[in-house]
């Protein structure tokens, strides 16, 4: 979560790992930050949100809070697509820029970027889930590599063929509030912002949700036990 001011600086950030029970402390991150930054949150103009790809609940859980916050403080709110913001935290180059976001199924979310020398960020193809093994196939040319986690990820530019991929420089990876909140700035003072109601999380697949072990023994035992009473 970030504040950042409408020059583009960063008045706060607040970064964590991702956790059991992380969303009960957006609340007070957010209060913390507005403390920090000692800015009221009746002066807060515009959100952004992170749209994913990405963890189903999370994306569900920071469109909620908002949209909540976006209707009850009357202002605008912009929706970032997630890999375009870790693309946005690549340096310039001119290499196409490959974001990768873990899909924790052996596979990555992924698109391509061109980041461009004023600070822009321009899309060259869609956001895909893509198997680790199949990464290299998917290009022409070789690529900046940037994404969610350096140590497990940076490696994969050491895969045949030999120079598909460049790492980015270990300081400019992971997911920061404040790359999503530049593009959301960007929009939002060009007059570019979306629609609460119509706004919605980016998938790229349904979610795999299955019960508990216990609860699906338990349903097979209940099941079996109506059977045998019958």
């Amino acid at each position: 979560m970030a504040i950042l001011n409408l020059d583009g600086s960063i008045a706060a950030e607040h970064s964590a790992a991702a956790g059991k029970n992380r969303f009960v402390h957006l609340m007070p991150v957010l209060s913390f930050l507005l403390e920090s930054a000692q800015i009221d949150l009746q002066e807060i103009q515009c959100l952004g949100v992170a749209l994913g790809p990405g963890s189903f609940t999370g994306l569900r859980v920071g469109l909620a809070l908002t949209k909540g916050l976006a209707h009850a403080l009357d202002i605008p709110l912009v929706g970032v697509p997630s890999l375009m913001a870790v693309a946005a935290q690549a340096a310039p180059t001119d290499l196409p820029v490959m974001p990768l976001l873990d899909s924790r199924r052996d596979e990555f979310f992924t698109a391509l970027f061109k980041a461009e020398k004023n600070g822009g960020i321009v899309r060259l193809a869609p956001d895909r889930a893509v198997k680790a093994d199949d990464l290299p196939a998917c290009l022409k040319t070789p690529v900046l590599l940037i994404g969610n986690d350096f140590h497990r990820q940076a490696p994969l530019a050491e895969k045949n063929p030999k120079g598909w991929a460049v790492p980015a420089l270990p300081h400019e990876w992971g997911i920061r509030a404040s790359g999503a909140g530049r593009l959301a700035l960007e929009r939002f003072l060009a007059g570019d912002t979306d629609d609460p109601r119509a706004l919605g999380p980016l998938y790229l697949r349904p979610p795999d949700i299955r019960p508990p072990a216990d609860s699906v023994r338990a349903g097979s035992d209940l099941h079996a036990a109506v059977s045998e009473g019958h």
